[in-house]
């Protein structure tokens, strides 16, 4: 009994919606459900005690008792549906303002970049001409590079948020060698993983059929799922990246790592939008909390599956399943 408790409990929180809204109790959907039913049971008990004790005849009572819950539920209904509609709205205006400033913010983003493409031409010809190199601009330039490069990732994720929502993002299925993609990754990670003593290992069978599904936006899911795994697992860490191909209708892909892992009662939240666990936020490592919404949507919406199993302080795997081409 402890245990279903513990499971259903935390799911039961009837203002928080409500509260992120901007809505009173009164005019919270849920409460207004409850308050519905517990209405029309006590309405109906007391109509039927009262109609057996003082009335010979029990249908003039019953009349007035329905006509009177009828009135309140037609006005509870118009409260339920301006609550719904406050909700809906609340949650149409953050879409909106997300992919208004993702869309604002990549105009700039681009020029910048272009700019900096153009000084590291400018400086490569320089270095040609005197044959000197000039290091510490180098290291600058590069620095501001990479940061570019990340605040374009980001915007382009807040972009793919605002079409999940709104129900507009477009995929392109097609055909491909999930294990060539994922070898590739790994051996990008790798490179760029040095410096942490983060180990990243790579185990597939030597044959594994291709997978049909968006190719690029895989290359996201998988991405960002090696990412996580590296920021969250310490120095001296080993992370194992897996395909299974057993011969079924999907071929299975993971990553173990050996870091934080999520706390039990937060798993149920772990794909959500903007999510993050508090023990990864005491650790202050830096994250946007939509990269597994993101997957979760690629995948889902491509016809494959997503999940995960973790015990904090131990670890996580994280894996995914897509549809072999046929």
């Amino acid at each position: 009994m402890a245990e279903l408790q513990k499971k259903t409990l935390p799911h039961i929180n009837f203002f928080s919606e409500c509260e992120r809204a901007g809505l009173s109790w009164w005019q919270c959907p849920p409460f207004l459900f409850i308050s519905m039913g517990v209405l029309t049971i006590f309405t109906m008990l007391f109509t039927a005690i009262i109609a057996a004790r003082y009335f010979e005849e029990p249908e003039v009572p019953t009349v007035v008792a329905v006509t009177v819950v009828a009135i309140l539920f037609f006005v509870m209904g118009q409260s339920i549906i301006q609550g719904f509609n406050k909700i809906a709205q609340a949650n149409r205006m953050k879409t909106e303002f997300i992919s208004i400033a993702s869309h604002q913010l990549r105009t700039p983003l681009s020029v910048f970049k272009w700019t900096l493409d153009l000084m590291v031409r400018d400086m490569s010809d320089e270095e040609k001409k005197t044959g000197v190199p000039n290091n510490e601009l180098g290291r600058l330039v590069g620095a501001l590079t990479d940061s570019t490069e990340r605040m374009a990732r980001m915007v382009n994720a807040l972009l793919d948020v605002s079409r999940i929502d709104a129900g507009t993002i477009v995929f392109d299925s097609q055909p491909f060698s999930l294990s060539e993609l994922t070898e590739k990754e790994v051996a990008n990670f790798n490179e760029l993983t040095g410096g942490a003593h983060v180990k990243i290992e790579y185990d597939a069978p030597k044959s594994v059929r291709p997978v049909k599904a968006d190719k690029l936006r895989v290359t996201m899911v998988v991405q960002n799922l090696i990412d996580n795994a590296v920021r969250y697992t310490p120095g001296d860490g080993v992370i194992t990246v897996r395909i299974e191909d057993a011969g079924g209708p999907s071929v299975k892909w993971s990553v173990t790592d050996q870091g934080l892992g999520i706390p039990e009662t937060e798993k149920k939240n772990i794909f959500g939008k903007f999510f993050r666990a508090e023990n990864v936020k005491r650790e202050k490592i830096v994250g946007s909390g939509i990269g597994l919404y993101i997957a979760k949507s690629i995948i889902e919406k491509t016809g494959g599956k997503i999940g995960f199993e973790s015990r904090e302080g131990k670890g996580s795997t994280f894996w995914f399943t897509l549809p072999v081409a046929r």
